[in-house]
């Protein structure tokens, strides 16, 4: 599965060319056919050149509190990844409201109305190159205690 890339290759002309989604990206130039006798075994497979190859799949982590919160709280989460390139988190929630985004990758949600309610959190992060990545986690919610 290519996700998107696709190679044009003419080894008569030593033009290599890559897209993705059908937008051009990178053109390689390679010797011509009668040009490669110098170092055949190097241009032997021009498919080489232009080749999408990924080395990792992208990884998204959510800083989760390990703790009951307390309902009404409100608490920002974080998502972390180590990917290079800037990306887009969508965030969702069984319960509970997200007020606001904090910049690119954290949210301030709130927990009221969730007395001992268990809500998962999750996000999913997306490169723009159809690659995604997903994590999520449980926040409890403590009960009111009875007096």
């Amino acid at each position: 599965r290519k996700m998107g890339y696709t190679a044009y290759i003419d080894e008569k002309a030593g033009l290599l060319l890559k897209a993705f989604n059908g937008q051009l990206f990178q053109i390689d130039y390679i010797p011509r056919l009668e040009e490669r006798v110098r170092c055949p075994s190097f241009y032997r497979k021009p498919k080489a050149f232009v080749d999408a190859i990924f080395e990792h799949a992208p990884i998204v982590n959510i800083a989760c509190p390990e703790r009951a919160l307390i309902p009404g709280e409100k608490i920002v989460l974080t998502a972390y990844h180590r990917s290079g390139l800037r990306v887009l988190f969508t965030w969702q929630v069984t319960g509970g409201r997200i007020l606001e985004r904090l910049g690119r990758r954290s949210v301030l949600l709130d927990t009221s109305g969730l007395d001992g309610r268990t809500i998962t959190v999750a996000v999913e992060m997306n490169d723009g190159f159809q690659h995604t990545a997903f994590d999520s986690c449980k926040l409890k919610i403590t009960a009111p205690t009875q007096k």
